[in-house]
């Protein structure tokens, strides 16, 4: 039986939306929109990693990577950050631990916190990644032209400030329950 083929991580069609008989509004939202163009980001790193010798990140370990502050962060603070449980974050930094790209240490004032620092590894890691998302947005920016580039990233930056859902609960009622 001949193997099936794999699509490469965040393979969509051309314009990167998936559409249907639905209509536009499942798939042409913003949303959606966001989702799918986090994802392609998600992708084109993941590749570029595994072309510089890091075949072995996942993108689930993006949420630790890109939550973990320079000088270590409590796992509770990156559980939050990461909009994860700590459970699962946890699971996440064993992850990462046992590649060799974070060391985890008791806090020094609360022994029963535990910090999650890089490592050198992982220090280098970072350094890489740093490197293949500059490399990205100038690309994003050369296929988008600079006015709609700067555009996006302006709105993002303004919706990036929105931190809660409560934001919206005086524009719609049905929010209110939710805030």
């Amino acid at each position: 039986m001949p193997k099936a083929s794999r699509k490469p991580v965040g393979s969509l069609p051309p314009g990167g939306v998936r559409t249907n008989v639905d209509g536009s509004w499942r798939n042409l939202n913003t949303s959606r929109l966001l989702l799918s163009s986090s994802g392609w980001c998600d992708a084109y790193l993941l590749t570029a990693l595994e072309a510089a010798g890091y075949g072995q990140v996942r993108r689930t370990h993006f949420n630790v990577l890109r939550h973990l502050d320079n000088d270590g962060t409590r796992m509770t603070d990156l559980a939050a950050r990461s909009n994860l449980t700590k459970a699962a974050m946890t699971s996440l930094v064993r992850a990462c631990e046992h590649i060799g790209f974070v060391t985890v240490k008791a806090e020094a004032a609360d022994r029963r916190a535990r910090l999650v620092y890089f490592t050198q590894e992982g220090e280098a890691l970072m350094r890489t990644f740093k490197d293949i998302m500059t490399a990205m947005e100038r690309r994003l920016r050369q296929h988008m032209g600079g006015k709609t580039y700067d555009g996006l990233r302006a709105g993002l930056l303004k919706l990036s400030d929105i931190a809660d859902v409560a934001v919206f609960a005086d524009a719609d009622p049905a929010l209110r329950r939710r805030a």
